[in-house]
């Protein structure tokens, strides 16, 4: 058994991550993949927090200290491999995935960028490849010379296809193939058949869900949100009547970005010459709109409001953003919930894709 921890860059999505590992886990063999990252707590609301990071290049050596890091921290020894999840690109080479030859256990994959090569589709599944593609060739090689030798410069649709072209890769994954020149070196290196088969395994299952998606153009059909009477509470009348369990202070933010409605998004740091406008939504869910400002119910919405529009501690506006995603996705499933999540990491512009013909208000 080769046991493989994930690790979470601080930029990188905390659900975008824990959609990686569990489509890995579906996969069963000699591989157990885990993590050390907290689940979400949504406990009155709070959730693990991204942390802001400057998107800058490193080299691959950064990476693979940062696995370093997280061995020593959580003490996980020098047998088990780690690979590194992040949003940030390498230099020179800007590869999508890099492999620590010299230990021979920390990896990290690029999980941003995938758009580009792959419009539309679900970014799990190149992540997710290329998580399994590197334990391979890692398990396969002792070097990185040994490895080199076994790219294709010209793509064959095999897992060593170099990519010089970075576009190329669509080619790669939507073949999920290694030519049989490298698995009879395979065979020679007497690398373990069992991880060899649950790679194909894994590479199989993604690769059959990209081309579903890609031959029948699976696009989601947006479903009309209806924001129903004063607590203004979520539902989707066209999906039984499915209720979207958010507290009256996430709604608020979600109404919020739903009327801002800028095609380029709404920057959390203006968030402080807004804070009328989230307290007028807030406050019309109350029936009791005119208590005096001296009322202890009215100094209470304040005070909630004006913690959500710190623009210097902005955890509690991204808590409510996080928490929010996360409940459209377990509601309506990772391909519907792409059009009414909040869209935008940490400390960037906010903006919901759903057209707003589709919100509907009613009293």
């Amino acid at each position: 058994m080769t046991n493989l921890w994930l690790v979470r860059s601080p930029e990188y999505n905390v659900f975008k991550f824990w959609d990686v590992l569990n489509l890995l886990k579906s996969y069963k063999g000699v591989i157990r993949f885990d993590t050390k990252e907290p689940e979400v707590n949504e406990q009155e609301g709070i959730t693990h927090q991204d942390i802001a990071q400057e998107i800058t290049s490193k080299e691959l050596s950064w990476f693979f200290e940062k696995c370093n890091e997280f061995r020593k921290h959580e003490d996980i020894g020098d047998q088990e491999m780690v690979v590194f999840l992040t949003d940030l690109p390498n230099h020179p080479n800007n590869f999508f995935n890099g492999i620590d030859f010299d230990t021979g256990l920390n990896l990290m994959v690029q999980t941003s960028g995938w758009d580009s090569y792959f419009p539309g589709s679900d970014e799990r599944y190149p992540v997710a490849y290329h998580v399994a593609a590197s334990v391979l060739i890692r398990k396969w090689f002792d070097n990185m010379t040994d490895a080199q030798q076994q790219l294709n410069f010209t793509p064959k649709g095999c897992m060593m296809d170099y990519c010089p072209q970075k576009d190329q890769v669509s080619f790669k994954m939507r073949t999920a193939d290694i030519s049989e020149v490298a698995l009879q070196d395979m065979r020679e290196r007497k690398v373990d058949p069992n991880l060899i088969n649950h790679i194909l395994s894994i590479f199989e299952g993604l690769r059959k869900n990209m081309l579903f998606k890609s031959r029948w153009l699976l696009n989601p059909i947006p479903q009309p949100l209806t924001i129903k009477g004063i607590k203004k509470e979520f539902y989707f009348k066209n999906l039984g009547n499915l209720k979207i369990n958010l507290s009256p202070l996430h709604r608020v933010v979600y109404i919020f970005l739903l009327q801002y409605n800028n095609p380029e998004g709404f920057d959390p740091n203006d968030l402080v010459n807004h804070q009328n406008d989230l307290y007028q939504i807030y406050n019309s869910m109350f029936y009791e709109q005119l208590l005096p400002e001296d009322g202890e119910r009215y100094t209470e919405r304040r005070a909630k409001i004006e913690a959500i529009c710190n623009i210097n501690d902005q955890s509690n506006w991204e808590s409510k953003i996080s928490l929010i995603s996360r409940t459209f996705n377990e509601a309506l499933g990772l391909d519907l919930a792409k059009l009414y999540v909040i869209q935008g990491g940490r400390g960037i512009k906010k903006k919901i894709e759903i057209d707003r013909q589709y919100i509907v208000e009613e009293w």
